[in-house]
């Protein structure tokens, strides 16, 4: 006898002897119980993609960094020193497009290769070639659009905030001034929580649909909010999982944190420090994306196929 369909289950297609059937899963545990399936047998392959893909992300991110410092370096040799930092108007004009494009091109680079991870595990579930650098050629325009349109959509959301703050009481207001900074917090925090979660499937439409931003952030919108207790449920043990995961990334981090702040107080105008703190930056930063693999590892799958199932595929 068919059993009574219960609000957190969802039809999904599954392989059986070549078959393609449907069968009825929960939504919330599927997507774990599938991971744990295929990790067991495939943890070394999994590991490997990731930290390919962390490793290239982290390599175009100090790129563009470096190429944005030549630029910052072209300018104070044409304007002068004086003109970007004297309140000369060609000098902040000129530093307000490179801080503009620099953090459009740095999330352009670091995006483009993070969403190729989308395609791996992708390519992984259905069984097809992946090629690395290829699929970031191919998504680059439209992820430069989805960060163009999400960095508009963050400043927006962002807009109520900026404004509490920027009329926010002298500190002569004592009590009124921490409750203006309790409200700017608090607007903050639910504000970007509700940003994550309505948007969340928003790449997916994009890299793997080929949609338009637009017409994905829709979906994405229309798909976390058609079951909110399952998305809300799915996401909680989605972040305690990776907070587990993420015990190593998150020790080395604060650990490499302070000691990079303790080189770089002591490296001051030392040539020889400085370089050995650069030095010491780029080591961290490749620890930092072997051990972000470990975490990608199990976030990118898991929300894939929370993905697929919710969307009955």
């Amino acid at each position: 006898m068919a059993g009574k369909k219960r609000g957190r289950s969802a039809q999904v297609e599954k392989e059986t002897a070549g078959t393609q059937t449907s069968i009825e899963v929960n939504l919330v545990t599927y997507p774990l119980s599938a991971w744990f399936g295929y990790i067991k047998q495939n943890i070394v392959g999994c590991y490997a993609g990731m930290l390919a893909i962390a490793l290239t992300a982290f390599i175009a991110t100090v790129a563009v960094t470096l190429l944005l410092g030549g630029v910052v370096i072209a300018l104070i040799a044409v304007l002068g020193p004086a003109a970007l930092g004297g309140g000369k108007i060609e000098g902040v004009a000129a530093g307000l497009v490179v801080f503009i494009m620099g953090n459009v091109l740095l999330r352009w680079a670091q995006r483009t290769f993070q969403l190729t991870a989308l395609i791996f595990i992708d390519s992984v579930f259905s069984k097809s070639a992946f090629d690395l650098l290829g699929s970031a050629r191919r998504i680059a325009w439209p992820v430069l659009r989805l960060v163009m349109l999400d960095m508009g959509l963050m400043l927006v959301v962002a807009l109520p905030a900026l404004i509490l703050f920027a009329t926010m009481p002298g500190l002569e207001a004592g009590m009124a001034d921490a409750m203006t900074s309790l409200l700017v917090v608090l607007y903050v925090l639910c504000a970007a929580l509700a940003y994550l979660f309505l948007t969340q499937f928003w790449p997916y439409g994009i890299v793997l649909e080929g949609k338009s931003a637009v017409e994905s952030l829709k979906s994405s919108f229309s798909m976390a909010t058609s079951k909110l207790t399952d998305v809300a449920m799915f996401n909680a043990v989605w972040v305690i999982g990776m907070l587990f995961f993420g015990i190593p990334y998150i020790t080395y981090t604060l650990n490499s944190n302070m000691e990079l702040t303790q080189m770089q107080a002591l490296a001051g105008s030392d040539w020889s420090s400085g370089g050995a703190y650069l030095m010491a930056t780029f080591t961290a930063g490749i620890i930092s994306a072997v051990l972000m693999a470990i975490v990608d590892s199990f976030a990118t799958p898991t929300h894939y196929l929370f993905w697929k199932a919710m969307k009955g595929k």
